[in-house]
Order: structure tokens, then sequence, then C-alpha cells
């Protein structure tokens, strides 16, 4: 996984393990400077942030759909209003 980071950032391995061990510095944590997602110390607050990220997307999501459908009605409205007027005038 670690390759994977340092090749979509364009960084040296080492370069990546010293930010991410400034990083830990900063906020007081200690601990292996390994990537390993199970040897990284997660707290409280880091787990939910997702969790809200998460529920905000799906709110814009539930909005967006409801524009959607909203939108579509709209735009079905001509084409029915169409449709009515020309078998009106084929008579």
């Amino acid at each position: 996984m670690d390759n994977l980071v340092v090749r979509l950032l364009g960084i040296s391995r080492e370069a990546l393990r010293d930010r991410v061990r400034a990083e830990r510095a900063r906020r007081g944590e200690s601990g292996t400077t390994s990537t390993d997602t199970k040897d990284v110390p997660v707290s409280g607050a880091t787990r939910q942030e997702p969790e809200a990220e998460i529920a905000a997307l799906r709110a814009e999501l539930r909005t967006a759909c409801k524009e959607n459908q909203k939108l579509a009605t709209e735009l079905d409205i001509p084409h029915k209003s169409t449709n009515f007027f020309a078998q009106e005038m084929s008579w």
C-alpha cells in the first residue's frame, strides 16, 4: 500500500516516512512508523470524521436525487403537451 501512495504522491518512501513521523510528532502521538493500517493508531475523532462525511454525502445525494426527479418531471411536461397538441391537430 505504501508503494502506491509513494507513486501517487511522487515522493520517495523516506520522504513519506519523514512526513508521517512529523505529523505524529505534531499530534503528540507515539508508535511505529509502519504504513500498515493495523499499526497506525486511530483516535475516536478520526473515526467519526469519515462517518460524518458519509452522512453528509448521503444527504447531498438524497437532495440531488429529488432535484433530478423534479427536473425530469419538468422536462416531461413539454413532451406530453407536444404529443397532446399533435393529436389534436391530426383530426
